[in-house]
């Protein structure tokens, strides 16, 4: 049993008390894997849907068709995907960090998901097998209902579990993870050698964690703190050992750094394969019974 299981005896629901104001999100003294929730077959309507808890980060899942592309080139034997990426206005609460993901700017954020989609779109072109439904276009759903920090590794499961339950083909079951790069070194030297020595890495972070401190002189009450220099995003395919995709925001003070970020998100990929496996299992014994 996977120690990030967070099992229930109830279906998953959403408070109401999350629509009031609340306070940001502090940095967590113990960083690492927040728990996890996974509800397949949420929506009935959908070919294949899923909802994912990870901490205070909700997200859901689904995916419609394939449906018939009557614009498809007819020497093109393969399907298309079309991805829509929705982040809900109360997901994020409105703060000084409106400039980041999740904000509640409104153009910044139909900016965030635009993005999304691309990224979501190119990622599963090489993970779904489009061979199996050509000339068709299969469309994902992703709709953010909290946002508390890793919404884009959260999505990538939700997804892959979505496109699981629908009973489409891929090549491996993509594992979104993601991690941050933080350091109390406030200068911004690149010629510092032990810059890999003065960071830390972040696995699963919340949102504070992940929001990225673009100044590179901080008011002196702030200067004690640490700050966050970048968010490493991955999808990992676990069976065939490879990554899928991989996103980078921020700026980081050397390639080491980066690829140590990478490596971390790789080694933590087990711990939520597995528990993305037994709850797939569970959903699939419930089906049988």
């Amino acid at each position: 049993m996977s120690l990030l299981l967070n099992n229930r005896g109830l279906p998953p629901t959403v408070s109401w008390k999350q629509f009031l104001p609340k306070s940001p999100t502090k940095r967590r003294e113990k960083r690492g894997h927040r728990k996890l929730f996974i509800a397949p077959a949420l929506i009935q309507k959908s070919r294949g849907s899923c909802y994912v808890e990870c901490g205070n980060t909700k997200v859901v899942a689904a995916v419609y068709g394939p449906r018939e592309n009557l614009k498809s080139d007819v020497n093109v034997m393969e399907g298309k995907l079309s991805c829509q990426f929705v982040i809900s206005p109360f997901a994020t609460v409105p703060g000084e960090q409106a400039t980041t993901a999740g904000a509640a700017d409104e153009r910044e954020t139909q900016k965030l998901c635009a993005d999304y989609e691309s990224f979501v779109e190119e990622c599963f072109c090489s993970v779904v097998d489009r061979t199996k439904f050509p000339k068709s276009t299969l469309d994902l759903t992703v709709l953010v209902l909290e946002n508390d920090g890793g919404v884009l590794a959260q999505s990538l499961t939700a997804l892959s579990c979505a496109i699981t339950n629908a009973g489409i083909e891929m090549h491996d079951l993509l594992i979104g993870v993601n991690s941050a790069v933080l350091t109390k070194d406030w200068t911004n030297d690149d010629s510092q050698s032990d810059a890999e020595e003065t960071c830390e890495y972040s696995i699963d972070p919340c949102f504070d964690d992940e929001t990225i401190d673009y100044d590179n002189e901080p008011d002196q009450s702030t200067a004690d703190d640490q700050r966050t220099l970048s968010v490493v995003t991955i999808g990992y395919l676990p069976n065939v050992n490879q990554i899928a995709t991989l996103n980078h925001l921020g700026q980081c003070p050397s390639a080491e750094v980066l690829s140590t970020a990478v490596k971390k998100c790789i080694e933590s990929c087990p711990q939520v394969y597995a528990a993305v496996q037994t709850f797939l299992k569970q959903d699939a014994q419930n089906e049988d019974i």
